[in-house]
């Protein structure tokens, strides 16, 4: 959980929280893996549970199109994604694909 806090502590917009916060958020967070090529959202997917925070790897976000799909964003270690449909209580708006090895830390809605 430490490692988890300090991580945070040093991205936005967790870096203007205080310790306690960080612990407490940190607590409730879990970590996944995802290979090279895995899709971690889909686009149009029901509404999500968890924030994505990039602790290792870079995340693509493609928009599907007719004839497969377009890079929209590349994001990497310490940047969020699921944030919109989160807020919004919406389906994700993009493909969200691990461009490499991917550690996330998944921090829940809560």
């Amino acid at each position: 959980m430490q490692e988890i806090a300090r991580f945070l502590a040093v991205h936005p917009p967790f870096d203007g929280l205080t310790p306690g916060q960080l612990a407490q958020i940190a607590a409730a967070t879990e970590i996944e893996y995802f290979r090279p090529g895995t899709t971690i959202l889909r686009q149009n997917e029901k509404p999500i549970r968890h924030l994505y925070v990039i602790a290792k790897g870079i995340v693509e976000l493609r928009q599907a199109t007719d004839w497969g799909s377009e890079l929209v964003e590349t994001l990497a270690e310490g940047e969020t994604f699921g944030q919109l449909a989160l807020l919004g209580h919406i389906p994700h708006l993009w493909d969200a694909v691990a461009a490499q090895d991917v550690l996330v830390y998944l921090i829940p809605a809560e």
